[in-house]
Order: C-alpha cells, then sequence, then structure tokens
C-alpha cells in the first residue's frame, strides 16, 4: 500500500499542481506540502480532510488503505424515477456505494428513502442495492481493496438505514402468519437474514427476529410457545451445516414442533445445490423474493 506523502503527491500531480499551487489552494506553506510528501511531517485531522474533500477521495484512499480513489465521485442529484427501473437502480446502487464508503451514511439513507420516494419498492432498494452493494465490499476485502473495518463499517451501516426505513415496513396490513428468523450459533453474520425478515414483513408476515448465538433450547422454547409457521435459518460458514442441521433435528424431536416448515439460506447454501436437503430443511431461498415465494407455497 502506498503511504500518505506518496498519495498526496500523485494526487496533485494528476491535477497538474505545483506544490505552491497546493499550498495556496489549502492556504498552507509551501514547505510544509514538501514536508507531507516527504514523510518527515503529517497532518492533523482537519488537514487530512480538507486534503480529501479538495480531491474528493476518501481518507483510506489518502491514508494508503485502500487502492480505489473515486469513492466521493460526483454526487449530484439522481434524476427523478421515470419508469427505467433497472438503469435508475443501477445508478443508485452505485452512488449508494460511494457515498457510503466516502463516510457519509446520513446522505446514503437520504439517497434510498427518496428512491423510494419516487416510487422504487422498498424490495428492490433491498435486492439490488443494499445486497449487490455488499456483494461488492465483500470482493474488494476478499482482493485486499478494503479493510475489515471498511467491511464492518458498510455493513453496519447499511443495517442501521434498514433500520430507519422500517416505518416504511410496519405501515403494511399484516395477515395472520408468524415467522421466527436466526442465525446459527457461532455465526457472527445476521445481516442476511435480517434482509429476509423484513422480506417477510413487507409481505405481510409478523416477524420475531432473533439474531444469532441463541440457545437451541431457547429456540425451541419460544417455537412452542409462539407456534410460528415458519423458521427461516441463514447460515454463512459451511463449517456450520451441521449447526443448522442438529438445530432442525432437535426441532423435529418433538411432537410440538416436528410439523413447523423450515427454510433456510445465506451463503453456505448458495453453492450446494441439495444442502438445503441434507440439513432436513423443507425448503431454501437465495434472496428476499424468494424467500416469500417459498415461505407462502409451504404454509399455503
Amino acid at each position: 500500500m502506498a503511504t500518505f506523502g506518496e498519495r498526496l503527491k500523485d494526487l496533485r500531480k494528476t491535477h497538474n499542481l505545483r506544490q505552491k499551487d497546493l499550498a495556496k489552494e489549502l492556504g498552507l506553506a509551501q514547505t510544509t506540502i514538501a514536508n507531507y510528501e516527504q514523510g518527515t511531517r503529517f497532518p492533523n485531522q482537519d488537514i487530512l480532510n480538507k486534503f480529501a474533500d479538495y480531491f474528493k477521495v476518501s481518507l483510506d484512499y489518502l491514508l494508503g488503505r485502500v487502492d480505489i480513489h473515486d469513492f466521493r465521485k460526483d454526487l449530484e442529484e439522481i434524476k427523478v424515477y421515470k419508469g427505467k427501473k433497472e438503469e435508475y437502480l443501477k445508478e443508485i446502487e452505485l452512488k449508494y456505494f460511494n457515498i457510503l464508503l466516502s463516510g457519509k451514511r446520513d446522505e446514503a439513507y437520504n439517497l434510498v428513502n427518496g428512491a423510494i420516494r419516487n416510487g422504487i419498492d422498498i424490495k428492490d432498494i433491498y435486492k439490488y442495492v443494499f445486497e449487490v452493494s455488499l456483494k461488492r465490499v465483500g470482493e474488494l476485502w476478499e482482493k485486499n481493496k478494503l479493510s475489515i473495518s471498511d467491511e464492518h463499517y458498510f455493513s453496519q451501516s447499511t443495517e442501521t438505514i434498514m433500520s430507519q426505513l422500517c416505518s416504511n415496513i410496519y405501515l403494511i396490513p399484516k395477515k395472520d402468519k408468524l415467522a421466527v428468523t436466526l442465525s446459527v450459533n457461532s455465526e457472527f453474520h445476521t445481516l442476511g437474514i435480517r434482509m429476509i425478515t423484513d422480506f417477510l414483513e413487507l409481505d405481510g408476515w409478523n416477524t420475531i427476529f432473533l439474531g444469532n448465538n441463541i440457545p437451541t433450547k431457547s429456540v425451541v422454547d419460544l417455537i412452542k410457545t409462539k407456534k410460528p409457521d415458519l423458521l427461516a435459518i441463514s447460515v454463512t460458514m459451511n463449517f456450520n451445516f451441521n449447526l443448522a442441521k442438529d438445530l432442525i433435528n432437535t426441532i423435529r424431536s418433538y411432537e410440538e414442533t416436528k410439523n413447523l416448515k423450515i427454510i433456510v439460506g445465506g451463503r453456505a447454501f448458495n453453492f450446494q445445490k441439495n444442502a438445503w436437503k441434507e440439513v432436513g430443511a423443507d425448503g431454501y431461498a437465495k434472496d428476499g423474493f424468494e424467500a416469500i415465494r417459498v415461505a407462502n407455497n409451504l404454509i399455503n
């Protein structure tokens, strides 16, 4: 990875600026710029922000933590949606990705909320904006082009934005259907199952989202008490297949819960065609739209 001094020098030259030109633009001395580029001095937070804003790059790029520099692209207003949904959603996703990685979570929220007000279904925001951008972030992290802190920030911020959009979800009239949703024990990833939960809510289901690391006995006791119509289980890591299988087998071992309909999903199942059958589930869903279809088919 490049150093701050190397990045600063590269950005300055890319913009055809001399040291004294950049110094004048930012109200600094030329010797200060020279010292930064040589690595003999390092700027404080305010000056770092000035550099990032001036060159329209993220702090992570400026500090040499990532190699993608266009996180702060021109964030002009997106045209009001006029029917070309596919193109519009691609534009929204790219801007959401850039805005959020630049650390502007409020702007990212306003972007997707504005799209919803312009007529985009919130389910399309989940699938074509949140899901696509999260996949993009994951791929960049796997290629060492993003740090783990960047990946966590993006995921946690997206989950926060989803929570802010909940007011749109809970206004939907509810059916007489209840789903319990969770990730298996030892899983740290819950964003996918949270999305599935929201999709079910958007379809009119009542839901109980348990998150992760819930003891099997507690899950069984809740099922006995609440008597849900459906249980949705997420597994991200392949080595957690057995945890899903054990949970399902335990549920099937009780008379009161043995007939509960169970669907599974998550990255671990996406690459193994019949894995959902091997763990004893009644169905598999690769995304929110399919979760709604499979869930309703199983219950109806």
